[in-house]
C-alpha cells in the first residue's frame, strides 16, 4: 500500500466519523482491562475504584490524598480515604505512605492519620492562645484535647517553643514568663 499521508489522515477521520454498530459493554471493557494488566501491558499502577467500572492511576490517587488532606485542613485519618476517593484502604495505605516518603518531612503519618506542619502549626498558634490567656497549661490536657499522644504533641510544642508558642515548657506543663513571675 503506497498511500500519502494526506490519504491515509482522509481514511482516519473518514473511519473516525463512522458510526459504530457494535459496543463493548461496561463488564467487556473490564474484563478487557484486566487481561491487558494481566499481560503486563498496562502496567501495576492502575488501581480499580469500588465500583469497578472505574480506574485511577497510583500518581492520580496520591493528588487525591494530598487533596483530600488539604480539604481537612492537614489532619485526616486513612480510614476516612476510601469513601472520599472510593478506592480500597489497603491501596490508600500504600499511596499515603509514598506521599508521606515524597513529602521531605512536610506530612507525616501517626496514629493511622495523615497530619501536615501546616496543620500543627495551626494548633500551636492555638496552644499559644490558650496559653496567654491562662498563663499555663498541662501538655495532657492538650492531648486529650487534640486526641494525639502525648510525645506526638510534646515534640510538635517543644520545636515550636520560642516561636509560635511563647512560652516555657518544663516537665509536662507549658506556661508563660508573667505565670512564672506571678507564682514567685
Amino acid at each position: 500500500m503506497d498511500l500519502s499521508i494526506d490519504q491515509l489522515l482522509s481514511a482516519l477521520q473518514t473511519t473516525q466519523k463512522a458510526k459504530t454498530t457494535v459496543k463493548l459493554s461496561d463488564r467487556n471493557v473490564v474484563e478487557l482491562v484486566n487481561k491487558l494488566k494481566q499481560l503486563g501491558i498496562l502496567g501495576d499502577d492502575l488501581l480499580h475504584t469500588f465500583n469497578g467500572k472505574e480506574y485511577i492511576t497510583t500518581a492520580r490517587l496520591q493528588k487525591e490524598i494530598l487533596r483530600a488532606l488539604t480539604q481537612a485542613g492537614g489532619r485526616l485519618a486513612l480510614v476516612e480515604l476510601p469513601p472520599l476517593i472510593g478506592v480500597d484502604l489497603v491501596h490508600c495505605e500504600r499511596q499515603a505512605a509514598a506521599v508521606v516518603a515524597a513529602s521531605e518531612g512536610k506530612i507525616i503519618e501517626a496514629q493511622s492519620e495523615l497530619m501536615t506542619t501546616e496543620y500543627f502549626d495551626s494548633i500551636a498558634a492555638e496552644i499559644n492562645d490558650l496559653l496567654q490567656e491562662s498563663g499555663m497549661v498541662s501538655m495532657g490536657d492538650l492531648a486529650v484535647q487534640y486526641a494525639l499522644h502525648t510525645e506526638l504533641l510534646m515534640n510538635t510544642v517543644s520545636r515550636r517553643t520560642g516561636s509560635i508558642i511563647q512560652g516555657r515548657l518544663e516537665g509536662g506543663l507549658l506556661y508563660t514568663p508573667a505565670y512564672l513571675r506571678n507564682v514567685k
